[in-house]
């Protein structure tokens, strides 16, 4: 779990962006997850965008990882969770290695 890298809050919207490292959730190493915790709460829910990419490994040369899932979640007045889901795009064949998510999210301050 992290924190956005840059956070500029400008007329009441923010922008948030970073590199947050990818897990291998219980489902197997065919899947990644990252989840971003940012401190504020939107209006409503902020655009987000966001790519995967291998940091590390012979086994992840060649293999692709989409976002297949991205969810947002206000935790309290203060604080919002990104949660995002990827999996290999060859369906349920495991991948070792690191993967990193970039991403972008710009949303209207609450």
């Amino acid at each position: 779990m992290g924190k956005p890298d840059v956070l500029l809050r400008l007329n009441g919207s923010a922008i948030c962006a970073g590199v947050e490292r990818m897990i291998v959730p219980q489902g197997g190493a065919h899947v990644r997850a990252a989840e971003i915790r940012i401190p504020a709460a939107f209006t409503q829910r902020p655009t987000v965008t966001a790519t995967c990419h291998a940091r590390s490994g012979p086994g992840t040369i060649g293999a692709v990882f989409g976002v297949f899932n991205i969810k947002v979640n206000r935790l309290s007045d203060d604080e919002t969770q990104v949660a995002i889901q990827a999996t290999n795009v060859q369906s349920g064949v495991p991948v070792e290695g690191d993967f990193d998510c970039d991403y972008v999210i710009i949303g209207e301050l609450a």
